[in-house]
């Protein structure tokens, strides 16, 4: 199956969009800046990972465990600087990083 990656990351926006929006309450503007930040970084990298994905080269195991080491990409710096708490940020991430999976996997 031929994955268009553009439709791809802008359907994964929306979502991560959504989710910081609503999960980070008064600092949603912030999170949206640093989510944007954070695909624009992942991007190449989800990309390869994708299309190996999709070409069957790697399980649904090794790509979430290859998606979510793309964590560190996530500085979430405007986050921080807002005041958020961590443990709060560490959710965002990892709703980020479970949405993205989770996304490419219903796709594929």
């Amino acid at each position: 199956m031929a994955l268009d990656f553009s439709k791809l990351l802008d359907q994964l926006w929306k979502e991560i969009l959504n989710i910081v929006t609503t999960g980070a309450g008064e600092f949603a503007e912030a999170a949206a800046a640093d989510a944007k930040t954070f695909l624009n970084k992942a991007k190449d990298d989800l990309l390869a990972l994708t299309q190996e994905y999709a070409a069957g080269k790697l399980s649904d195991k090794e790509y979430k465990h290859l998606v979510l080491g793309l964590k560190n990409l996530a500085e979430m710096e405007g986050l921080k600087q807002a005041g958020l708490a961590q443990i709060k940020i560490d959710e965002l991430k990892n709703s980020i990083l479970d949405t993205i999976f989770n996304t490419v996997k219903s796709l594929i």
